[in-house]
């Protein structure tokens, strides 16, 4: 159910202050996306991951299990695909 990816976000913590994972909008728009998907109106959406710091030729497979295992789980939860973009 798409509804659970919203829940499956919450806020990220550095040190003692929280900071939100959300880079473009706002927490009300994400709320009322939620709304949106509990009244069953259809939508879809994809969700990006950039990292800039990773390069293709050159990561870990620990963090190709990361990127799998993230993939895997937003696809089963929320039939949502990852797109991730990394340094050529």
């Amino acid at each position: 159910q798409k509804s659970e990816i919203f829940l499956a976000l919450p806020p990220k913590k550095r040190g003692t202050a929280e900071c939100s994972r959300i880079l473009k909008g706002t927490k009300q728009e994400l709320e009322k996306l939620l709304r949106v998907a509990k009244n069953k109106i259809p939508f879809e959406f994809e969700i990006y991951l950039v990292q800039p710091s990773i390069s293709k030729q050159k990561v870990s497979d620990e963090i190709l299990t990361l990127l799998g295992v993230t993939e895997n789980y937003l696809m089963q939860v929320g039939n949502t695909p990852l797109q991730v973009i990394v340094n050529a």
